[in-house]
């Protein structure tokens, strides 16, 4: 199942961050404002899938999520880390 793979969380991920920065698709009010992904120190992409059935439910989810590593380096003083797996789940 190429949803709840890494690679597959990577290639959603991709696209989201293309389509959030294409004016086409979304309004100025919507876009992640650059200040904040400035200060922060990780981003999570993650898609969630919930369920339910009369008084019971439950949702799963899986993403990835990337880092800022300090790197003296980099003219904005860090790089992004490479992506790992992130999965939840509850009821």
């Amino acid at each position: 199942m190429v949803g709840f793979t890494l690679e597959g969380s990577i290639k959603r991920a991709e696209k989201m961050l293309r389509n959030m920065a294409d004016p086409e698709i979304v309004s100025a009010d919507k876009v992640i404002p650059t200040t904040l992904l400035r200060h922060c120190e990780a981003v999570a992409f993650i898609t969630i899938f919930k369920a339910g059935l009369f008084m019971i439910g439950g949702n799963v989810g899986a993403g990835c999520i990337i880092a800022k590593i300090p790197d003296s380096d980099s003219p904005e003083g860090y790089r992004w880390s490479g992506p790992a797996a992130v999965a939840c789940g509850g009821l």
